[in-house]
């Protein structure tokens, strides 16, 4: 895992399909298993320090398909578990396309006796979305999507689905709330603050008015006459 994660990050792109040759996968030695959604086991009589993560075992005996609920980068021999919120299912070969599906990898040419395996691949929504769980539906677990009910909402990647708020609807697989009541009860208090407002600067002005009359005009005086 810190190998993926670690290739993953020196990338600097949100694209981890193409790791670093490490010892199981390079140009002399390439099994079925580093193909994506594939993964090979270690032989038997091999110990492993899972403590040492510097060091890769040697992992290119019996290639299978990807298990369901973990993803199987190409160039990497081993299986590692789909994070939740997630969902991982056993891709299906579509054989207009050739594609894995819902996953975006292809089976090897010439390769008759390889089938699709689990996903490939795990790295940010923008470029993995496929492994994450629907919108409008919620993965307990990463082998297991259900739908969301009436009167929840689930976005995607979601464990649990959410109840609405009150006063707000939510249809049967959705992942937002219809706020439309909320809306309008903004409208109507906006409008009651103004009316409000408006009644009483008028009192307002019009009891300064009456404390403070306009001083009454002084009688002009007539024009002396010249003798």
């Amino acid at each position: 895992m810190k190998f993926y994660f670690t290739s993953f990050m020196n990338t600097k792109s949100a694209d981890a399909q193409f790791l670093k040759p490490n010892r199981n996968c390079n140009l002399t030695s390439w099994v079925p298993g580093c193909e994506p959604g594939w993964a090979c086991t270690i032989p038997q009589h091999e110990q492993v320090d899972l403590k040492n993560s510097k060091e890769i075992p040697n992992r290119t005996r019996d290639s299978q398909p990807c298990c369901a609920g973990f993803f199987c980068p190409r160039g990497l021999t081993c299986m590692i578990p789909c994070p939740l919120g997630s969902y991982c299912p056993r891709a299906t070969l579509n054989t207009t396309t050739g594609i894995c599906e819902p996953y975006a990898y292809q089976l090897p040419p010439g390769a008759s006796n390889h089938s699709c395996g689990s996903a490939d691949t795990w790295a940010g929504v923008t470029s993995s979305d496929e492994i994450f769980c629907s919108a409008g539906s919620y993965c307990p677990t990463t082998t297991q999507e259900t739908p969301c009910k009436k009167g929840h909402y689930c976005r995607q990647g979601s464990t649990e689905q959410r109840a609405c708020f009150k006063l707000s609807t939510c249809n049967p697989n959705t992942d937002t709330q219809n706020l439309h009541a909320y809306g309008f009860l903004l409208i109507g208090l906006l409008t009651l603050v103004l009316m409000v407002f408006y009644n009483c600067s008028d009192q307002v002005l019009t009891t300064r008015y009456e404390r403070w009359p306009s001083p009454e005009k002084e009688p002009q005086k007539a024009p002396e006459k010249l003798h």
